[in-house]
């Protein structure tokens, strides 16, 4: 996968790092445990070591999500149209073998 270093690339990176830190903060905090018994130091430690490697394979490896394939344009004059067609033109070569496409819905 050739990784391409744009604004929308290193963005994707600083969210899936921002998760992996969360994650890894969540499953090292025992259920029960008071807030004061909580060894924060080891906690946020790990968690930014698990939040650096994820920044480094994204970089290595490129990240997915980070990617673009098409458009999709929504013809806002007819509310009532519930299905759209999703141009991706060219790209659907790109598309490969993947097992799986999202499709990312954002509202601006």
């Amino acid at each position: 996968m050739k990784v391409t270093f744009t604004l929308e690339f290193f963005q994707a990176i600083g969210v899936r790092a921002l998760r992996t830190f969360a994650q890894t903060a969540v499953t090292l905090i025992t259920v029960g445990q008071a807030f004061m018994d909580v060894n924060w130091l080891n906690v946020i430690s790990i968690s930014a070591t698990a939040a650096v490697v994820s920044m480094l394979t994204a970089i290595a490896t490129g990240i997915p999500e980070g990617e673009s394939m098409g458009t999709l344009t929504i013809n806002k004059s007819d509310p009532s149209k519930d299905s759209y067609k999703i141009n991706v033109g060219s790209n659907l070569e790109k598309l490969g073998n993947k097992k799986k496409v999202v499709l990312n819905i954002e509202s601006k």
